[in-house]
């Protein structure tokens, strides 16, 4: 510490002596190495490829060995002649009786024929293989310059065409004698056996219109006809056997007569076996039954009607002879897209499938298609209907069903009322009110927004509502606990729907039982609250869900009274409000009609839907701006912009917002 330390006795520091390297500033350039000279080998020239018979040739093809010249060939076999395996032919095959006999026939010749065409396909396979190895030997032969005999190309196989298929003649059946089964079902049921004059296939094709329908046609005029005057004046002497009969099976008339014409029949008069009837509705906008633009599901299943004329055709009077008349059992009924609104055209195509016997009483059973511009839009199955004396009908035991014991889920979704239920009774008056738009004078001030709507939803009004009084209605009401809604309807021999329905065997369409049941409902789902913020919609039935109809009794001129129940099992509020119900139909203490699940949701219409006063007759008198696809903006467009669909009054643009978001 304090020392000054001396660096002299430090040995100095040595210079670096690092090692100079250099290096040249671009690398040399790389030269590939020479290649060795090659020996020139001649080009050798192949052969063209073998010939083989196309597909569709239908005789042998003559071998056509390819050799190299000037070479001496060796030894190869002959060309193989490739037969195709022998295939029955299908008239040869035993047939079983019956369509399934000839199907299983079909597809054992279809399995021969396909072994066949395997067996040549590996022939030629084969083939193909040999050549290829020919050719490769031919070549390394040539390359290797070897002498000897250079192998030939195989020949192609010859192959000989399959005898021609014969179609079978299916034998001819008995029909089977007719048995009386032990319970009205048609499971249990024996039908008879169907004529085999016809192919089935020819009744189910649909009319398209490219196609000129079978069988004779009747105008709206002979449909009036038939439905009231002599029969054999339109289908002919063979009928006249019936003429005095004092009940016939009839085409409804006015009002409910509502198929405009026949197009096509195709069934044999008078057999009582199976055929086809095609017919058309108009809807028009002065129909009696139309609402809110639209037609009526109940009033669409009617329009359905000619399996009355088919039946009639076939015969059934003949065994009736005026002491049985038509009663409907039942169907299973499938909406699809939407109700028919004003220029739509109906097309009909009804068949009837089969019959059976009950003892005295027959059954006969059909199903239908209803389209609209090619598409289905009602389609019913499981139809049934019978003959039945006056004794049988009047001693119906009704529909076996009992609401305390009923199927039902009880956890389904419920959602509460939008207002409170003023009161649980209403009269015809009130009733009336609503279907006439005014719910504010039915539900009470809870509704009163509802007169400023445009067009409110409600119920068909004049004829179609005929409910005279609901006795009770409540939301946590019923047998389940889940809403419940009665109606009564007081009955009277003048009674509007007697009127034609049928001649000299009036009674109350099941079709119209069902329209009144959809009207019930209706007003059930209004008393929720559900129509207060949805100005123009509509109720229908909801689509894609078949519902299954039973008809177990009559209304007739000499009932008393029927009550519609609809006992709630479900309730949807949102976008769709949403009811499903079984609804039930008893006429004097019988029950009538039922029907279980059915839905009916409120979806979004227009005032334009209907025929507007504005609109009628109007002729635009000069020329009109109009978009790029041609869509005017004419007075109809203007208007729409107040009533009607956003696409109506703008254009295909806007179809985005004519449905709910």
């Amino acid at each position: 510490i304090g020392v000054q330390p001396g660096s002299d006795a430090l040995p100095a520091r040595r210079p670096l002596e690092a090692p100079v390297k250099t290096f040249p500033a671009h690398p040399a350039p790389i030269v590939p190495p020479t290649p060795a000279p090659r020996a020139e080998v001649p080009m050798q020239t192949m052969e063209p490829a073998p010939s083989l018979p196309p597909t569709s040739f239908d005789g042998p093809t003559a071998a056509n060995p390819q050799v190299m010249p000037e070479v001496r060939a060796a030894a190869v076999p002959e060309a193989p002649v490739m037969t195709a395996p022998s295939v029955p032919r299908l008239s040869q095959i035993p047939l079983q009786s019956g369509p399934a006999g000839i199907l299983v026939a079909a597809q054992q010749h279809l399995g021969e024929v396909h072994r066949a065409y395997l067996a040549q396909q590996q022939a030629l396979h084969q083939h193909f293989l040999a050549t290829r190895a020919a050719a490769m030997a031919t070549l390394a032969q040539a390359r290797s310059g070897a002498a000897g005999p250079r192998p030939v190309l195989p020949a192609a196989p010859v192959m000989t065409k399959p005898a021609p298929v014969v179609a079978p003649v299916a034998p001819v059946r008995t029909p089977a004698p007719a048995v009386e089964p032990p319970v009205a079902l048609k499971p249990a049921m024996k039908a008879e056996t169907p004529s085999p004059r016809k192919p089935s296939g020819a009744r189910q094709r649909p009319d398209d219109g490219s196609t000129t329908l079978p069988g004779p046609r009747f105008s709206r005029q002979d449909l009036e006809h038939l439905a009231s005057f002599r029969i054999s004046e339109r289908f002919g002497p063979l009928f006249g056997v019936q003429d005095d009969f004092p009940r016939q099976v009839r085409m409804p008339e006015e009002p409910f007569l509502l198929c405009d014409r026949v197009t096509g029949l195709d069934a044999e008069p008078a057999s009582m076996t199976t055929g086809t009837i095609w017919t058309e509705t108009d809807v028009v906008a002065d129909g009696w039954y139309m609402h809110q633009g639209h037609m009526p599901a109940g009033i669409m299943i009617e329009a359905g009607q000619a399996d009355l004329l088919l039946i009639s055709w076939l015969g059934a009077d003949f065994e009736n002879r005026g002491e049985r008349v038509y009663r409907l059992l039942g169907c299973e009924l499938t909406y699809h897209g939407g109700l028919p609104c004003i220029g739509d055209l109906l097309k009909f195509d009804i068949h009837v499938d089969g019959h059976a016997k009950l003892g005295a009483q027959r059954m006969f059973f059909f199903h239908s298609d209803c389209r609209i511009d090619g598409e289905v839009r009602l389609s019913v199955r499981e139809g049934q209907a019978g003959f039945f004396s006056d004794a049988e009908l009047a001693n119906s035991g009704g529909v076996l069903w009992d609401a305390k014991t009923g199927e039902h889920d009880a956890s389904a979704r419920l959602d509460a009322p939008v207002v409170p239920l003023a009161k649980g009774t209403f009269t015809k008056e009130e009733i009336d009110a609503f279907a006439e738009g005014h719910p504010v004078a039915c539900f009470g001030e809870g509704f009163a927004v509802t007169e400023a709507h445009t067009r409110t939803p409600r119920i068909p009004h004049g004829d179609l509502q005929v409910l005279e009084r609901i006795t009770h209605l409540d939301h946590r009401g019923g047998p389940w606990g889940r809403g419940y809604l009665r109606a009564e309807d007081d009955i009277t021999p003048d009674d509007w729907f007697f009127q034609g329905h049928f001649k000299d065997d009036p009674c109350m369409p099941g079709t119209f039982m069902f329209e009144v049941c959809l009207s019930t409902m209706a007003f059930y789902l209004t008393s929720m609250g559900f129509t207060l913020n949805r100005d123009g919609w509509t109720f229908r039935p909801v689509q894609d869900v078949p519902y299954s109809l039973k008809c177990r009794g009559q209304c007739t001129p000499s009932s008393k009274r029927i009550v519609y129940e609809v006992f709630v099992e479900e309730v949807h509020d949102g976008p769709i409000p949403t009811l499903w119900a079984d609804v039930l139909c008893t006429v004097d203490g019988l029950k009538a009609f039922y029907a279980r699940r059915v839905g009916l949701e409120l979806v979004p219409g227009w005032p334009l839907d209907e025929s507007h006063p504005l609109l009628d007759g109007y002729v635009e008198p000069k020329p009109v701006a109009r978009m790029e696809d041609g869509f005017p903006f004419d007075y109809r467009s203007l208007l729409a912009c107040a009533w009607g669909k956003p696409s109506e009054a703008f254009g295909a643009p806007y179809t985005v917002f004519d449905h709910v978001k």
